[in-house]
């Protein structure tokens, strides 16, 4: 669904006595991502569709809102600032990214997506910005580029990276690919290894959620697409689509390392994709 945002952004400079008040305009996106630290809310990128163009272009627009206090509607567009960024490193535009907080590092950690959108790979797929020096920081991974995927912190800095497309899109020419590895980011220190996988019964999953339960060690995979791969007549590796019941939630315990597929009981909402999830007590 397209998210359209009309932001109104307040810059003040002080100088001497005197108060000069500049308001920005900010133009609509959608797919960007969002991360609460402290008492701010960082906002970065997103993709935007450019009259007389048929592909959607990326942004690396990058915003915060004090969330110290409570906001009204009518208040929050004229509330966001521009997130004032120290060193040489930067985050190259981008949208259809995943996102994490890491709350107890000050931090927040970006993953894939589909960069400038121009079928090129990002040259660090997985970075990091910490809200304590305003620092983007690159971290090294490996891993296929997804976009769509979903991030999941467990405790204090492991974050799982599960699901998602690979494709031209994102820079990867030798055909479609939809990993079904669970990998593991220890923010730390900065070192990546992988989950259990899963078992047969559990497809790929693409533009869905993934939230931490209560108990702090289950993480929920809600909606979104499932894929299903089939050889074709030149047996040539072809995939097909759907989308996943709300009443076919799939597990992952961090503690035993095993995946299961429950069933929810009661209302089932329609199929969704490209959602949210968060647990609540």
């Amino acid at each position: 669904m397209l998210l359209s945002l009309r932001l109104s952004l307040i810059v003040a400079c002080v100088h001497h006595w005197a108060l000069v008040v500049q308001a920005v305009s900010v133009s609509s996106r959608y797919s960007g991502g969002c991360a609460a630290l402290g008492t701010r809310l960082y906002c970065y990128g997103g993709g935007t569709y450019v009259t007389e163009q048929s592909w959607p272009s990326t942004l690396s627009d990058f915003f915060y809102l004090d969330i110290a206090n409570d906001i009204t509607v009518s208040e929050a567009g004229s509330s966001w600032q521009t997130v004032t960024v120290s060193g040489d490193y930067h985050a190259p535009p981008n949208f259809l990214f995943s996102i994490v907080a890491v709350p107890k590092s000050n931090s927040f950690v970006m993953n894939g997506g589909l960069g400038y959108n121009n079928q090129t790979a990002l040259e660090d797929q997985t970075i990091s910005f910490s809200a304590s020096n305003s620092e983007w920081s690159p971290i090294a991974s490996n891993m296929l580029q997804v976009r769509q995927s979903s991030m999941v912190l467990v405790g204090d800095s492991q974050i799982y990276i599960w699901g998602g497309n690979s494709d031209q899109y994102t820079g990867n020419h030798n055909g479609a690919a939809y990993p079904i590895d669970l990998y593991i980011l220890d923010y730390i220190t900065n070192q990546w290894s992988n989950g259990t996988r899963p078992q047969s019964t559990i497809l790929a999953r693409l533009e869905h959620s993934g939230s931490l339960g209560n108990d702090g060690e289950t993480i929920y995979y809600i909606g979104g697409l499932a894929v299903q791969p089939y050889l074709d007549a030149n047996m040539t590796t072809q995939y097909n689509m759907s989308d996943v019941s709300m009443m076919d939630i799939v597990t992952y315990s961090t503690s035993t390392a095993t995946w299961q597929v429950q069933s929810a009981s009661g209302l089932t909402p329609s199929p969704r994709r490209l959602h949210t999830g968060t647990s609540s007590t």
